[in-house]
């Protein structure tokens, strides 16, 4: 289990043979810094498939900051033409 910020959880770590939850407590509007974290989970030699959670902390900015950061991920993934994505699953494809 990880618990991480997604800009600092997605530099230098390979946590693939040792965890498969990550679990992110801060939300990033930035797609672009989001998905190197789920990578440090998310790479060859994971034997089971990881699980990505989000905490939405109602009340506060966390919600609208989510909801950027999916907009902009499936933004590019339009321009890109990029057939599956990431955060499909967090965008509900």
């Amino acid at each position: 289990l990880m618990f991480a910020n997604p800009e600092s959880g997605g530099v230098g770590l390979n946590f693939q043979y040792v965890c498969r939850y990550e679990v992110f407590a801060e939300p990033t509007a930035v797609p672009g810094l989001f998905k190197p974290a789920i990578d440090r989970v998310d790479r060859d030699g994971q034997v089971f498939a990881p699980e990505i959670k989000v905490l939405r902390a109602l009340g506060t900015s966390f919600p609208a900051a989510i909801r950027n950061m999916l907009r902009k991920a499936a933004d590019a993934q339009e321009v890109v033409r990029d057939p599956k994505s990431l955060f499909d699953q967090m965008l509900g494809a």
